[in-house]
């Protein structure tokens, strides 16, 4: 009952119903095609920037507030991983690492991200990277998510390249004869990861750095009443979990913060001096 999967957040407001106790807030949601809402003392949005500033806030969010959070990129956002799984580990019988480098491609870069029975995992496979906006772009406007497939985790263009990136590392009938399938993740289709740039030039511009942004003030500013905003992009200290690790520590703090003071203000009231 914790964790509740397969739900899309659409709103986060004060609750009106004068049954509820005094600065109680629901977070509206859908699930299927029904739409519904749970109530809470202090809520933590832990979405990117850019996503939160879709949602609906009542009272809204200040002004300036909103147009930083829709003006920060996601963290990875104009990244690509594959991986591409083999029948077996062929680079460890050749003594190699499965590292690699391969400038002037979409894939910079391969590492070994599992290594098949010899290590107890049930596959050997590499993972590649895929960097920049400019490609990310191009791929993501190639990604289809056909059947059940996660939005940007079909995408010919890439799958080709990551095989062609192979081939000039381990040579054609290596790879013919090893390689079973490539699987991809292109962030810029996912919908719940990414969004359309907002407005500022700092947003747009291709030649600035997204992360300039990142650690705003605006970004994990609270609400007065009873939001916390978490998340990456909200912290100096960005990329990979430091971010979100300061993010966490920050948003519980303010967290207890107000639900301690809540307490407080009930008890006084309960028992007038």
């Amino acid at each position: 009952e914790s964790v509740m999967l397969g739900c899309r957040a659409l709103a986060v407001e004060v609750d009106q119903d004068p049954d509820q106790a005094p600065g109680t807030i629901r977070v509206a949601y859908r699930h299927g095609d029904e739409e519904t809402f749970v109530r809470a003392r202090h809520v933590i949005v832990a979405m990117p920037p850019r996503l939160t500033a879709g949602l609906r806030f009542t009272p809204e969010l200040p002004k300036a507030q909103l147009h930083q959070m829709a003006s920060t990129a996601t963290w990875a956002g104009d990244w690509c991983k594959v991986v591409a799984t083999f029948r077996r580990p062929f680079w460890r019988a050749r003594g190699e690492s499965g590292a690699a480098a391969t400038p002037g491609g979409p894939i910079s870069t391969w590492w070994e991200a599992s290594g098949g029975e010899e290590l107890g995992e049930a596959s050997a496979a590499l993972a590649g990277l895929a960097v920049g906006a400019e490609m990310t772009r191009f791929l993501a406007e190639d990604s289809t998510a056909g059947g059940q497939a996660e939005p940007g985790t079909r995408a010919p263009a890439l799958e080709s390249a990551a095989r062609a990136s192979l081939v000039s590392l381990f040579g054609a009938s290596l790879i013919d004869e090893e390689l079973e399938q490539i699987d991809c993740k292109i962030w810029a289709a996912d919908p719940f990861t990414y969004a359309a740039a907002g407005s500022s030039p700092a947003a747009n511009s291709r030649s600035a750095d997204p992360r300039a942004l990142y650690g705003h003030e605006l970004l994990r500013a609270a609400l007065g009443w009873g939001v916390s905003f978490a998340g990456t992009e909200s912290e100096a200290e960005y990329g990979h979990v430091e971010g979100a690790i300061v993010a966490g520590e920050r948003s519980a703090r303010e967290a207890m913060a107000r639900v301690l003071k809540s307490k407080s203000t009930a008890g006084s009231c309960e028992n007038p001096k």
